[in-house]
This record gives structure tokens, C-alpha cells and sequence, in this order.
């Protein structure tokens, strides 16, 4: 596989114990490559990690990006533990954390402002996709 300019090679040393179970979860997954089910566990680490503040920061990083509120669901909430739900309505996207955090998110003319707010659920306000 070619590189991506958004693509990066990294040397790791393991275990043997652990490029052992790296196999196994390959196998199990019925993931064609060994550096696929790196990058998919790589993933999975991190996305248990992850504090609310992070994810905030995250979206706010992709917003100001210009990625559309549909990129943000399909590659940064989607898939994270600490999102129970979201919503998406005519007001907007409400994304539930599982500790009640809320991200909310709203247009002052042409610019989004996100702040994270405690005890409640995130609300990015409506751009359609």
C-alpha cells in the first residue's frame, strides 16, 4: 500500500506474547494485514482513553477544518464508549456522552463556537451535510 500525505510509517518492538495476540485478533477479525489490525487496536486503545475534553476538541479541530457534521459522526463520535446516542434534528446534532457531558455548539455569523459543558448532552447546533 502506498502512503497518503496524511499517512505515516512507524517502527515498533513487541513481544512476542503480544504481536501473538495481535495475530489471533487479526484472525478472529478476518483483517487482511497485520498492519490493519495494528492501526484497528491502535484505535481501540485510544478511543477507551479518551476524555470528553478530548472528543471536544477533536470536533472543534474538525469543524474549523470545514468537515461537515456527518464526517465528525462517521470518524470521530461513531464507535466511542462515551457516546451513548445522538440525534439528529432539525435544531441540529445531540450527541449524549455517558457522563451527561454536553458539547455545545453555536453559530455566531459564519463562524461555530463549540464550549464543553457538564451535566447534560452535546448539541452542535444545525450545518446541513
Amino acid at each position: 500500500m502506498a502512503l497518503g500525505k496524511d499517512t505515516h510509517r512507524k517502527v515498533v518492538n513487541l513481544s512476542s506474547d503480544l504481536l501473538s495476540r495481535i495475530n489471533i485478533y487479526q484472525e478472529k477479525n478476518n483483517i487482511a494485514s497485520e498492519g490493519e489490525a495494528f492501526r484497528q487496536l491502535i484505535e481501540l486503545g485510544l478511543n477507551t482513553q479518551e476524555s470528553n475534553e478530548d472528543i471536544s476538541m477533536r470536533c472543534r479541530i474538525a469543524k474549523d477544518e470545514g468537515k461537515s457534521f456527518g464526517w465528525i459522526i462517521a470518524n470521530i463520535l461513531d464507535n466511542l464508549p462515551q457516546v451513548v446516542g445522538y440525534e439528529v434534528t432539525s435544531k441540529g446534532l445531540t450527541v449524549t456522552f455517558s457522563n451527561a457531558d454536553v458539547l455545545v455548539g453555536k453559530k455566531d455569523s459564519d463562524k461555530w463556537h463549540l464550549h464543553l459543558e457538564s451535566g447534560g448532552v452535546m448539541e452542535i447546533y444545525y450545518i446541513p451535510f
